[in-house]
């Protein structure tokens, strides 16, 4: 067998080398997970991971509808191989479609490190189930009535689960607008309008019907 030239085994060796490093860097990049699909939606009023250490207290002092979605990143299907991405999909396509202003979004993935978790959610007894693991999708409902007028006392943010068999895009679509809060106030007489007027903290807008 006839000897490798000096100029040979260099051309070798930097052949390997280029070899090692585009190899390298192919782990490296598979080894990078492209984003999330709700991450950096804030336009959305999609919070992603965000106020993980007091969130029932935001929710609870939101004056709109909220989604609180927990999910599991490294958890896309269940024993049965029902496939849970195709749930990060579809909420992205309603809320698309609703745009901001309707309905505020926290997204929490248990697969990313939460220093601090708000203990009213038992975010880690949902969160380490393994394979067992399913998401879970709530709504937070704002009281319509602050102010419970025989109490005195404040109304409670209302809880929605969703209650069809089906999970389509329709169906989380109907769920979601069907629970927007509506805070109309019918003025029948001029002490209602001198009530409203009363109240503050809130924008208002008077609409003039003959109906």
């Amino acid at each position: 067998m006839k000897p490798f030239s000096r100029s040979s085994l260099i051309a070798l060796t930097t052949a390997l080398a280029l070899t090692l490093c585009q190899l390298t860097s192919n782990v490296v990049a598979d080894q990078i997970a492209e984003p999330h699909i709700m991450e950096n939606q804030e336009h959305l009023d999609i919070h992603f991971n965000k106020n993980v250490a007091n969130l029932m207290d935001v929710i609870d002092s939101s004056d709109k509808l909220v989604l609180l979605y927990i999910f599991h990143s490294q958890v896309t299907h269940d024993p049965n191989g029902q496939d849970w991405t195709m749930l990060d999909k579809m909420f992205m396509k309603v809320l698309e479609e609703l745009k901001s202003g309707y309905v505020t979004t926290y997204a929490i993935d248990c697969a990313a490190e939460h220093p601090e978790i708000d203990p009213k959610i038992s975010l880690s007894k949902i969160c380490e189930r393994g394979e067992e693991f399913q998401p879970i999708f709530q709504l937070y409902k704002p009281a319509e009535i602050k102010i419970n007028p025989y109490t005195g006392k404040e109304m409670p943010v209302q809880q929605i689960s969703f209650a069809s068999n089906q999970v389509s895009d329709p169906d989380v679509k109907r769920w979601i607008t069907d629970n927007i809060p509506d805070y109309t106030q019918r003025l029948s007489t001029k002490e209602d309008a001198d009530q409203f007027a009363e109240e503050v903290g809130i924008q208002k807008v008077y609409l003039f019907s003959a109906k």
